[in-house]
């Protein structure tokens, strides 16, 4: 705030002791206005007109003083014009009715007292107007439009009636740190909203009833730190062009926060939240870290939510709304929508997406068409009872073909995974793996990502979600092959699993291992694993004596080797029976060898192709 504020001290009233006067000294024997006589008060105010300056501090106002002062100020005007004012620690006794004053210069309030309803409808604060320590103890009326040009400071003010500033506008910087609103706070309605157009601070204010927002719109900054909200906070239809922060916010009986638009960072970090609550939103960013809900539900759109360390006593849904906000509007059964052009221009996906459950207890919480690709999971407990519901709960997913310059030289699984996987990945400069946007977090090692999936998968197989599922597993898998407590023997056998089959959800590994041995057990066959064939003749053998029978001789003659057709034929024939034999060719050893391999393996890839086409088409 730049408002300069005036000495502290100033001549006091000589009757200070006699009559407990404060009052600013302005005669020449040292009496203040609220103790000259009539006749020298008169005097005094014919020296003064509109535009003119006046010292009023700690004088004791009366309602007819106040009268006096207002016709003086306003002669020939159409309301009463003050250049500086000077009312700091003054006293208001009665009525104030400063409805239409215009101050030209800057209007000092800080610690004045008003005993009776106080209006300043319509008024136009030219320079900075500070109410510091004031204190209203009836009815604050800001209403009929006002302007604020310059600094507004309400810090520590209290107010002991109704305090409305609907309409109000201020241009420069707000203040109500540490203000007191001990019946109804007015800042809004259906009608119109207060114009906040710079930084704007209510941190450590405290509303004792019900405090209306509605519609306001703020330019700048707004900050609700520490603020003690016991009645109702409503803030329909409020605007804020910055970021909104509720960071340590307490609200006693609030039900409905929103729908509110937020252009960059709603932070509700700390909070507390006493009856279960619905919190509506349209903002770039909401962050609710280590606040406490007695059940709340999130129905957001566009935001990148954190919830680390939340702590809820039921439910904890985040949900993404199904259209644009509306509110009831003109007419019985007419809605009207909220205004969210300020997030409709940045080119940011409509719907929400979920940045953090660390630490949170993951069994209250359900998540409804929320984008994961970036959640991580750390330190939450109960991952396996997550609730997934909806259809467009999508983690993140594998990058794909990894290029050298526009030539693909190695193509990664496609399957969902969890942002955490990513980082760990990209961690170890693996290729495609770059890091992930937005705040960094340390990687895990594949120890704790394991344990993260098989919750996870437990979590999306309630859900009936079998192949996301099924993706989990992969993952599971995966940190399982690579984490440094699994033994060297095992890893072995699971780099074959994964080669061979994809940890049996990849059916075209299984069948391109199938037809790798088939190929190679066809050329086996066809080369050196069948025996040679021979045929068997017999040759007539010459007479011995005439008119003996003819006798016949046995030969044995190399006959050729069975074709290329027909070893893949019998490889297939062989790869297809596991138990069976066959004795249509002659083996040589070594095609007995190949013969027994295929009975193995051909079976055994036939299975991980099936069971693969069986995990990834289950529902």
């Amino acid at each position: 705030m730049n408002a300069r504020r005036p000495p502290a001290d100033w001549p006091r009233c000589r009757l200070a002791q006699e009559a407990n006067c404060r009052g600013n000294r302005i005669s020449s024997d040292g009496r203040c206005l609220a103790h000259l006589t009539g006749a020298e008060l008169d005097q005094f105010l014919d020296r003064l007109g509109p535009g003119a300056d006046l010292d009023a501090r700690g004088t004791q106002i009366s309602e007819q003083l106040l009268d006096r002062l207002i016709a003086t100020f306003g002669a020939g005007q159409p309301g009463p014009v003050f250049a500086t004012a000077l009312f700091s620690e003054a006293r208001f006794r009665g009525p104030a009715r400063l409805t239409g004053v215009r101050f030209n210069g800057d209007a000092w309030f800080d610690g004045a007292r008003f005993t009776g309803n106080t209006t300043f409808a319509g008024a136009d604060f030219g320079g900075n107007a500070v109410f510091t320590e004031a204190e209203f103890s009836a009815e604050a009326l800001f209403t009929e439009r006002p302007s604020f040009r310059k600094d507004a400071v309400f810090d520590g003010v209290r107010f002991g009636g109704t305090a409305n500033f609907s309409g109000a506008t201020f241009a420069g910087g707000v203040g109500f740190s540490g203000a007191r609103f001990s019946a109804s706070a007015w800042f809004g309605d259906e009608r119109q909203g207060a114009s906040f157009g710079g930084l704007t601070c209510f941190d450590g204010a405290e509303f004792g009833e019900a405090s209306w927002f509605q519609s306001a719109q703020f330019t700048a900054n707004a900050t609700f730190n520490n603020t003690w909200f016991s009645g109702e906070a409503v803030f329909t239809c409020a605007r804020f062009g910055e970021s909104a922060q509720f960071t340590g916010a307490r609200f006693d009986k609030t039900r409905h926060l929103g729908p509110l638009v937020v252009r960059h960072d709603l932070t509700l970090d700390e909070a507390r939240f006493e009856q279960p609550v619905l919190i509506e939103a349209a903002a770039t960013t909401v962050s609710a870290r280590h606040s406490i809900f007695s059940d709340a539900t999130f129905r957001l759109r566009y935001a990148a939510v954190e919830l680390d360390q939340v702590t809820s006593a039921g439910p904890l849904t985040l949900t993404a709304a199904p259209g644009e906000f509306t509110v009831p509007g003109a007419g019985a059964s007419r809605r009207s929508p909220v205004d969210e052009s300020a997030l409709a221009g940045t080119g940011q996906e409509a719907g929400p997406s979920l940045l953090s459950l660390r630490g949170v207890d993951a069994s209250l919480v359900a998540l409804v068409n929320v984008s994961l690709s970036r959640c991580r999971f750390a330190d939450a407990h109960n991952l396996d009872q997550l609730r997934f519901e909806g259809n467009r709960s999508r983690f993140a997913g594998s990058p794909g073909y990894f290029l050298v310059g526009r030539l693909p030289v190695w193509r990664y699984t496609n399957r969902q995974v969890i942002a955490e996987e990513w980082d760990w990945r990209a961690q170890r400069r693996r290729f495609a793996w770059k890091p992930l946007p937005g705040e960094r977090y340390p990687a895990l090692e594949p120890e704790r990502l394991l344990t993260e999936y098989r919750q996870l998968r437990k979590a999306l197989e309630d859900a009936k979600n079998e192949p996301g599922a099924a993706d989990f597993y992969y993952g599971e898998m995966e940190m399982r092959r690579h984490a440094s407590t699994t033994p060297a023997g095992e890893k072995i056998l699971l780099a074959l699993y994964w080669a061979l089959s994809g940890y049996g959800l990849r059916a075209t590994r299984a069948l391109s291992a199938l037809i790798v041995v088939l190929a190679l057990a066809t050329a086996g066959f066809a080369t050196i694993g069948f025996a040679a064939t021979q045929t068997v003749t017999y040759l007539p053998v010459a007479l011995a004596h005439p008119g003996t029978a003819l006798a016949f001789q046995q030969t044995t003659t190399p006959g050729p080797r069975p074709g290329w057709l027909t070893a893949l034929i019998y490889s297939i024939d062989s790869s297809t029976s596991l138990l069976s034999s066959s004795q249509s060719q002659v083996l040589t050893g070594t095609g007995n060898v190949v013969q027994i391999l295929l009975k193995l393996l051909g079976p055994l890839f036939l299975g991980l192709a099936l069971l693969a086409v069986r995990n990834r088409i289950k529902r």
